[in-house]
């Protein structure tokens, strides 16, 4: 492990319009003006992972099996580089922590990996009141084109209350849906999903590292069995 982990201002971008909420030794955290929380850490020892970033197969397997563990969804992952370095990027889908809720709470990833240590962005927002709107707006989009995907097209199920209906709804399962895809974000630029991902695209845009990141020896996982072909 290293002796001393570098500082957060040996990384940076460009944050004017946020607030600092919580700063540490190995981290601060903002709230952005669209009450998206972006917090970045670095963190001892090397991600906690089967696979390297040369290894998108199991990246995807890991990190999809990982989401539904916690009982959410992967949107999508991708394997990039900022600063020249390589990173991992990714969205994930969760219900809002809140008992009874229907939102949904959205994640986006985007961690530089180490062999001492890994660099990691969270970049959070939770769907704000009416929930549903922009998955009902696609929904009905996409049934005057006659082109709805079959998963999202459920049984017709009757029920006895509407206080059945929001029971139903808060207890089921978290899907991904085609009002996820990125292609609607600019149709509902203030959602919780657009906001993070535009925030993710603003990090990886603007992110700039001096050294002793800058020449780090990379992650790179022990190559054996790979779990995600059993």
């Amino acid at each position: 492990m290293p002796s001393q982990l570098p500082r957060p201002d040996a990384v940076s971008i460009e944050h004017q319009d946020w607030s600092v909420v919580e700063q540490s030794a190995n981290g601060v955290c903002w709230t952005t003006t669209d009450d998206v929380v972006v917090r970045l850490q670095i963190l001892t020892g090397p991600p906690p992972w089967p696979f390297d970033l040369t290894d998108p197969q199991g990246a995807m397997a890991f990190l999809s099996q990982e989401a539904a563990s916690l009982g959410g969804v992967m949107l999508s992952l991708d394997i990039d580089q900022a600063a020249g370095l390589e990173l991992l990027r990714g969205v994930f889908k969760y219900r809002a922590p809140i008992p009874g809720s229907l939102a949904s709470y959205y994640m986006g990833l985007i961690i530089l990996p180490f062999r001492e240590y890994r660099i990691q962005f969270n970049v959070e927002a939770m769907e704000g009141d009416p929930t549903g709107m922009r998955e009902a707006a696609v929904h009905l989009l996409l049934r005057k084109q006659g082109t709805i995907p079959p998963s999202d097209e459920g049984p017709v199920e009757t029920v006895g209350s509407m206080d059945e209906v929001f029971r139903r709804m808060a207890a089921a399962p978290v899907k991904v849906h085609a009002a996820d895809e990125e292609q609607w974000d600019a149709s509902f630029p203030d959602h919780a999903l657009s906001c993070v991902r535009a925030k993710l695209r603003h990090i990886q845009n603007t992110l700039q590292v001096r050294e002793p990141i800058r020449s780090a020896e990379r992650y790179r996982a022990k190559r054996g069995w790979q779990f995600w072909k059993r």
